[in-house]
């Protein structure tokens, strides 16, 4: 007979028993072990800690380490994350050496700029055009700074730490440099070119991510539960979603007839065709694509840039965009846009008249010769 299920009880993503419980606005989390009977009289104690108006944990922020804290946050509360294998190699990579021997109620503003710029100063294994190292980017040591300050704000929480000494609005981020790359109609063209031969996986991946804006993980991990060709839509779940939250996505003819071309043979609608098993990623494929097409600096990610710089162009307006990218504001809306629409480009062309005064008589004919069929120039 199975055990009835505890409120305030489960197990982690390794098998350990916890604790996850509130009493008047505070809140205990902790790994308990192996031993079910023994993670419910720990219940039951701290339960009764907390009702008492006793700290639930029994511990002080002068004698615990981050490295101590962070095995129990990533235990229980990170592990229950989208972005855990993230979490877990910013923190075992960079942030524990760092910062793991260090007290929790050390850890100050000054450490986290010196941190800045340690990173900064550091290389990834990827390279840059010339062949050398390419440099940590901002971006990276902004989400591993934002990972250290959900940490510190848990352990206030959990009661590890009385207050954190750090001032977050004081900590400058780092600057990230916007990515500014989609697919123009000719590469469109000569990649859909080289689609044909590549098969019906690669190609209905591109259609769904231009045509769509959907993101690499939300394609692969797709369901044809989770597709209506008859009223021409899919309903991504929370599960399936980076921000937890439900997403309905309408489809246009490129998009139904991909999906309907291909065979249902899983639940997945990518799949290996033998196998039925899902795709874990199409990046190899995708990048031997794009060098038969002669399409450089071109990413996965890009394709959805691409389907919000189309529709902007199209004069579609930016809060329809950001519902069908599924953002939670506009401003991040438009970090996936590239505008350049024909209105902005008719306002640069009124400029060319009055850029061009009457010529007194005196003036140079070398200008004159100069300006003669001057026209505009259009950044494409």
């Amino acid at each position: 007979m199975a055990k009835r299920k505890i409120r305030n009880l489960f197990r982690n993503a390794q098998g350990k028993w916890c604790i996850d419980i509130t009493v008047k606005k505070r809140r205990v989390i902790r790994v308990i072990g192996d031993d079910r009977r023994e993670a419910e009289d720990a219940l039951t104690l701290i339960r009764g800690d907390l009702l008492r108006g006793k700290l639930g944990l029994g511990t002080s922020s002068k004698n615990v380490l981050f490295k101590d804290f962070a095995e129990k946050f990533l235990d229980t509360y990170a592990s229950k994350k989208r972005s855990f294998a993230r979490d877990l190699t910013s923190y075992r990579c960079h942030l524990k050496r760092y910062f793991g021997d260090l007290l929790l109620s050390d850890i100050k503003i000054e450490r986290i700029e010196k941190y800045q710029t340690a990173r900064k100063a550091t290389t990834t294994s990827r390279k840059t055009k010339d062949g050398k190292p390419r440099e940590t980017s901002g971006a990276t040591i902004n989400r591993e700074l934002a990972l250290l300050r959900t940490m510190l704000n848990k352990a206030v929480e959990w009661e590890y730490l009385e207050e954190s000494s750090v001032n977050w609005k004081r900590v400058k981020k780092l600057n990230e440099n916007s990515r500014e790359r989609y697919l123009t109609p000719d590469e469109q063209g000569r990649l859909f070119e080289v689609l044909d031969e590549a098969g019906p996986a690669l190609r209905s991946f591109v259609i769904l991510a231009v045509n769509t804006g959907m993101r690499k993980g939300e394609i692969l991990g797709l369901r044809w539960s989770n597709v209506n060709l008859e009223d021409g839509f899919i309903c991504l779940e929370r599960s399936q979603r980076k921000n937890n939250k439900v997403l309905r996505i309408p489809l246009n003819q490129p998009a139904r007839e991909a999906l309907a071309g291909l065979p249902r043979v899983s639940e997945y609608v990518l799949c290996d065709p033998k196998t039925g098993a899902r795709f874990g990623t199409l990046r190899r494929s995708f990048m031997t694509a794009c060098r038969k097409a002669g399409i450089k600096d071109l990413r996965i990610h890009d394709l959805r840039h691409t389907f919000g710089t189309m529709l902007n162009a199209r004069g579609v307006d930016l809060p329809t965009i950001c519902s069908l990218l599924g953002h939670s504001s506009v401003i991040m809306t438009t970090k996936y846009i590239t505008p350049i629409t024909e209105d902005q480009r008719r306002a640069v062309d009124s400029l060319v008249d009055a850029s061009r005064p009457e010529r007194k008589k005196n003036e140079s004919p070398a200008l004159e010769s100069l300006d003669e069929g001057h026209k505009p120039v259009y950044i494409q």
